[in-house]
């Protein structure tokens, strides 16, 4: 009996520290992931979480989710986008080689770079877009103030920088831009806080190694066969068709705005606009990317009623001369004409390729009516 005990500690003391290097040193950690190898499309973030296979993501949600293309935008494109995970030799490099900078959080991870054609009826201008936040020189959500002082970014030409936030985010994120000199000083100091009492990193390495992960998606399976029971961070969820909506963004939906609130974010984007163009000559272009529940609700919840909360920050912001994208009036529009395919993956909390196809031809839209020739 001893020796089975002090076996069964062992083991579990050896899995325990297993679990926390790979958590904590990601190169070692990576190696021991589980990898969908079997799949021939990744299942899904929000599959990941819940790993129920009814929800897993197929070649067929895929191709619901694709643009169609016509031989016209085929011969004729308006955009070419460089992926974070291929080589270009002309991507754009940095932020001062470039004409267009992209801020953005995890909506934007994949993509390296941008390359907008302009039609000048004589000719076409290429205009390179460079992403900060891929790139690893802006952390995602970051302000874009903090990280051009951080870089010792030198004012130069005018240039136009395009800052995309999801929706769930946008509030929190809206309502400290202002404060961007405080976050800067202390950068270094919650960057250690984070490293050592943030453990994201070692709750995933956890159920989703080699070892957890089989024996889990066995567990969580069952449970929901039988119970209906799901992982919590899945809010909502739709069976006809299969979709699943992440709980941050709706409870984000759910929870009543102030307008005081409102209205100090739209204060501080101005701020945040003001100070980009005085001291960097750069003009903001400000996004929300809509939380999936604003624009799919009605899969589970056909009462429900949007807040209208992206519209509304819009117009404010318009009122003050601030540059939008207005995605969320896109989309509802996309679904109001058509609705063939998808705008956001089954079991993703991201934007499909159709979504993604209908946000940069929207950024080449506001970047062509501001004739942003960038000749000064």
């Amino acid at each position: 009996m001893k020796i089975l005990f002090f076996t069964t500690w062992a083991l579990l003391f050896l899995y325990s520290v297993f679990i926390l290097l790979g958590g904590k040193i990601i190169p070692f950690g990576r190696m021991f992931i589980y990898e969908y190898k079997d799949e021939e499309v990744y299942p899904g973030g929000l599959y990941a979480m819940c790993k129920i296979d009814e929800f897993k993501q197929t070649e067929t949600d895929y191709e619901k989710c694709r643009p169609d293309k016509n031989e016209e935008l085929s011969s004729r494109p308006r955009f070419q986008i460089y992926e974070q995970r291929q080589s270009y030799s002309d991507a754009p490099k940095d932020l001062e080689g470039s004409d267009i900078l992209m801020f953005g959080d995890s909506f934007l991870a994949g993509v390296r770079g941008l390359k907008i054609f302009i039609d000048k009826g004589g000719g076409v201008d290429t205009l390179k877009a460079y992403n900060a936040s891929a790139d690893g020189i802006a952390a995602a959500g970051e302000n874009p103030l903090e990280c051009l002082a951080r870089v010792k970014y030198q004012k130069g030409g005018k240039k136009f920088l395009i800052l995309e936030t999801v929706e769930r985010s946008s509030l929190d994120r809206g309502l400290r831009c202002a404060d961007y000199q405080k976050y800067f000083d202390l950068k270094i100091f919650q960057q250690a806080i984070k490293y050592i009492f943030i453990n994201d990193h070692i709750a995933y390495f956890f159920t989703d190694n080699i070892i957890s992960h089989p024996l889990l998606r066995f567990i969580n399976n069952t449970k929901f066969h039988y119970f209906k029971d799901i992982d919590t961070r899945i809010a909502l969820y739709s069976e006809n068709p299969n979709m699943l909506f992440y709980f941050q963004a709706v409870e984000f939906n759910k929870t009543p705005k102030a307008a005081e609130d409102l209205d100090m974010m739209a204060r501080n984007i101005k701020f945040l606009s003001d100070q980009l163009e005085r001291e960097y000559n750069i003009v903001l272009i400000y996004v929300i990317l809509p939380n999936k529940y604003s624009i799919y609700s009605d899969f589970v919840e056909p009462d429900y009623v949007y807040d209208n909360f992206i519209p509304d920050i819009n117009n404010r912001l318009i009122e003050k001369g601030v540059k939008v994208i207005n995605i969320y009036t896109e989309y509802m529009t996309y679904r109001s004409n058509d609705d063939s395919k998808l705008l956001y993956f089954p079991s993703d909390t991201h934007y499909s390729p159709l979504g993604q196809d209908i946000f940069f031809n929207e950024i080449v839209g506001v970047i062509t009516e501001l004739n942003c020739t960038f000749d000064d």
